[in-house]
């Protein structure tokens, strides 16, 4: 396969690059275990994931049916956080051929980069999960500001 006409190419990094579902659901479980809620599964925290860890924790308060409310969603949220921050790398891996295919645009000169959302709690995750898979061989940091 040949590379034209291409300079960079932008990759998102969790749920892209790297599948950290299963981090997630880790600590949505540590966060409903606290509330003695049963546990999701990772089908579920896959349906969920994608807009934030606080429509995270809506999502799952309201697929549990636990009473909600603006101080309980945080409360529950400060939660789920703390548990990840400290357990983010535990089960996250790197999708299939994900290594071997920026080997391969880096051997085609492209500049690959990934997309990070410079904002306290996302730069934490982000350079963990980006120095836990060694990432920095094959891709640069490119912060996208709002």
């Amino acid at each position: 396969m040949t590379i034209t006409n291409r300079k960079m190419m932008l990759f998102d990094l969790d749920g892209t690059l790297v599948d950290t579902a299963p981090d997630f659901r880790n600590s949505v479980n540590h966060m409903l275990e606290h509330y003695n809620e049963p546990p999701v599964t990772l089908e579920e925290i896959r349906d969920w994931v994608g807009y934030g860890g606080r429509e995270l924790i809506k999502r799952t308060m309201l697929a549990k049916k636990i009473a909600f409310d603006d101080a309980k969603l945080d409360t529950m949220l400060e939660l789920f956080l703390s548990h990840y921050t400290k357990n983010i790398d535990d089960d996250s891996k790197l999708y299939n051929n994900v290594k071997e295919t920026l080997v391969f645009l880096k051997d085609a000169l492209c500049n690959l980069s990934f997309i990070a959302i410079p904002k306290p709690i996302s730069g934490i995750f982000c350079t963990a999960i980006f120095s836990h898979f060694f990432l920095s061989k094959y891709l640069n940091i490119l912060y996208k500001f709002f």
